[in-house]
């Protein structure tokens, strides 16, 4: 975590952020978060030098612009509370929409249109929590709603899809992402699944 200049929380939900995490980053590192997680950072994590970011700010020439959407549906989704995600410009960078723990919606489509991301990055996984994802379904992205996220988004944006094979209640793996990619005819270099510990290079 050397050379870390700050840190972005899309929500604090203990397979996002945890004791661990906590204690590998300095207590003094800028954390900027969605309104309503400053007591779970502070409070719980002992950080200090948060700040929330209510729609928009600018960080040493990074807008930074905070997006919502519905990590699930029905009763499951009001249990799993709010979840953001962020886009990130630069000025001659590609522009990153980080997703989030979210499902697939048209306000992220509508997002997409609007900021019109050369990268996004998704958190795939098809997580569930039983008994309730019986009826309410999913609480982030499957392998099904990557592929029509990516069919029906703009041909020049390429995405990158996270948060598999970590946690016992994500039913969706890198390589059943990968085969519902190829029977679509996604390109390897079109959605990117990286292994552990992989680096990529936004270009």
């Amino acid at each position: 975590m050397k050379n870390v200049d700050f840190a972005l929380g899309t929500h604090s939900h203990f397979d996002h952020f945890d004791r661990p995490a906590s204690q590998a980053l300095a207590d003094s590192i800028k954390m900027y978060i969605q309104p309503s997680d400053s007591v779970a950072f502070e409070n719980e994590y002992g950080f200090k030098n948060t700040e929330v970011i209510n729609d928009s700010l600018e960080i040493d020439g990074i807008t930074i612009i905070r997006t919502s959407g519905i990590h699930g549906r029905g009763q499951i989704g009001e249990i799993m509370g709010a979840v953001s995600g962020f886009i990130l410009k630069v000025d001659d960078n590609p522009t990153v929409y980080i997703v989030g723990d979210c499902l697939y919606t048209t306000e992220i489509k509508k997002n997409i249109e609007k900021y019109r991301p050369e990268w996004i990055i998704i958190n795939s996984g098809g997580a569930i929590g039983l008994p309730l994802s019986i009826e309410d379904g999913s609480v982030i992205m499957n392998e099904k709603d990557v592929v029509e996220m990516i069919e029906q988004s703009p041909e020049y944006c390429r995405f990158i899809a996270v948060h598999m094979d970590a946690i016992d209640h994500c039913q969706t793996t890198r390589s059943i992402l990968r085969n519902e990619a190829d029977r679509a005819g996604i390109a390897a270099d079109k959605l990117i699944i990286p292994a552990d510990g992989e680096i990529i290079t936004l270009n």
